[in-house]
């Protein structure tokens, strides 16, 4: 299976009629595969503070968490410890809604 970005999301509260939540993004796939990268760099959306985040730490798939309100197009650049070529990953960015009114 090759690498996928993929993220979730849990709904924290409203700021007057804005939904706020906080979200994870990760890297699943092919085991040997995840053990081969090095680290991967998120592109966030520009409106956030530092909006290029590195995250070295294989532990749950180089996991990166954020909050936030709007969805955008998550890009993710994974760099590998060996010579193979940086592969970059796109991923439109989702929040769970809930299924009842709050």
């Amino acid at each position: 299976m090759a690498l996928r970005l993929t993220n979730t999301s849990q709904h924290i509260g409203k700021s007057g009629d804005t939904d706020w939540w906080e979200w994870a993004a990760y890297l699943g796939g092919d085991e040997r595969e995840l053990d081969e990268v090095a680290y991967v760099e998120y592109h966030l959306h520009p409106s956030f503070p530092n909006p290029i985040r590195r995250v070295k730490k294989r532990k749950d798939g180089f996991l990166l968490t954020a909050k936030g309100w709007g969805v955008f197009e998550l890009r993710a650049k994974v760099v590998f410890n060996s010579d193979k070529k940086p592969r970059i990953l796109k991923h439109s960015l989702e929040f769970e809604v809930s299924t009842h009114d709050g």
